[in-house]
């Protein structure tokens, strides 16, 4: 009975060494897969890591794209009011050039005007000095003849001068009208 009792115990005390065994095992294989989790785990918190700083990253660009954007919008707009200004000044600009081009216009027609006037009195003196030649002409040919008639009979080799009251005024024949004025 002892033998048998001892022979019990013992196929309990296997039976238990197998039971434990078995955990031994299972709690190994689970050691083995909390140590292989553990590693992605710590993969994964380093891939988060990592991941965390491009965030941080990527945020620090789009800070600095939101500012450069700002400062382009500003430019811009500061850009399109110097634009403003100047095509205002342009279009002011052009309105005082068409207002000059308008006097110079109205100057021009006035002294072509004046220039026709003073064409058309410039015109009425030469006719008049001209009559006023005739004229000297025509009272100097008859005295000349009468003259050349008296000096050919008369005194030697001088031949015909004329007298003081013969003569036609001072600045009369002193004056030269080229035949392009005339």
């Amino acid at each position: 009975m002892l033998e048998k009792e001892l022979q019990e115990v013992i196929a309990l005390t296997s039976q238990e060494l197998e039971e434990l065994r078995e955990k031994v095992l299972e709690l190994e294989d689970e050691l083995q897969e909390s140590r292989g989790f553990r590693r992605k785990i710590k993969r994964l918190e380093e891939s988060s890591k990592k991941l965390a700083l491009e965030l941080e990253h990527e945020r620090g660009r789009l800070a600095g794209l939101g500012q450069t954007s700002a400062a382009l919008r500003e430019h811009n707009s500061v850009l399109e009011t110097a634009l403003a200004r100047r095509e205002a000044d342009l279009v002011q600009l052009n309105l005082q050039v068409q207002a000059v081009l308008q006097r110079k216009e109205e100057e021009d027609r006035q002294m072509q005007q004046l220039v026709q006037a003073l064409q058309a009195a410039l015109d009425t003196e030469r006719q008049t000095v001209r009559s006023l030649k005739e004229q000297v002409r025509g009272q100097l040919r008859p005295r000349h003849s009468r003259a050349l008639g008296r000096s050919s009979s008369g005194s030697g080799s001088r031949g015909w001068v004329p007298s003081k009251h013969q003569l036609p005024p001072r600045g009369l024949l002193r004056t030269k009208v080229s035949p392009q004025h005339c």
